[in-house]
């Protein structure tokens, strides 16, 4: 009889011990703290037209597939590095007596982003405020030609390398098609610092510095995957 009175004497202790033991998360509650993606396509730069050189009213550049980026969530508040790299072809030729010019090469851009987002919500469409720190390095390489009241050469070989720091501000959405599969859309508003110059020692030797303006429209258009 003894012992019997003593077990039930402990019964409260041991379920005291039980109900305040911390319950062990199961691994699908753990949220997902990082993220891998793709940038898609974009389409950047938009710009009234330049009569002079375009008949087109605004002007643009579009790329496709040109970049990764990778995140870390914090709950609601992530922290992004992102690359974008972009090749295209310049073949341009300008009239507007008594001007004329030419230009045919290559012009190869390197984009890095290091920012922060802010997600405003957890259920299935994501809508979320940006920013970064920028650095564009591009390269032009190529022949040109131009011929009119203060310039006149033909055929010289340019090499222009640039350089922009900047800072960016946007805002998107994003659209949960499963736990860790995302659809990303961004939009922005760029500006900055540039300096860019003709490393090439021949007539079309330049140097030029300023500030710049730029509105991307469809800065990142991508996928990713969380784990």
């Amino acid at each position: 009889m003894k012992t019997i009175l003593f077990y039930i004497s402990l019964a409260p202790i041991i379920a005291f011990g039980q109900t305040t033991e911390p319950a062990k998360a199961s691994p699908a509650s753990n949220p997902l703290k990082y993220e891998l993606g793709f940038n898609l396509f974009s389409l950047t730069d938009l710009h009234k037209g330049d009569p002079y050189y375009t008949s087109k009213s605004y002007d643009y550049s579009t790329n496709l597939f040109s970049g990764i980026f990778v995140k870390r969530h914090f709950n609601k508040n992530v922290v992004r590095f992102s690359y974008d790299y972009n090749h295209r072809v310049v073949n341009e030729k300008h009239e507007a007596y008594p001007w004329y010019s030419k230009a045919t090469g290559d012009v190869k851009l390197n984009e890095f982003r290091l920012g922060y987002e802010r997600e405003f919500s957890s259920k299935k469409l994501v809508p979320f405020l940006s920013t970064d720190l920028c650095y564009n390095y591009s390269k032009a390489k190529g022949i040109s030609s131009a011929y009119g009241d203060f310039d006149s050469y033909q055929d010289q070989e340019y090499l222009i390398e640039r350089n922009e720091y900047s800072v960016c501000v946007g805002s998107g959405l994003k659209y949960n098609l499963a736990k860790n599969i995302t659809l990303v859309y961004e939009f922005n508003v760029q500006t900055g610092y540039y300096h860019s110059q003709n490393l090439k020692n021949n007539l079309y030797n330049y140097f030029d510095e300023g500030q710049f303006f730029r509105f991307n429209p469809v800065r990142q258009l991508g996928i990713s995957i969380k784990f």
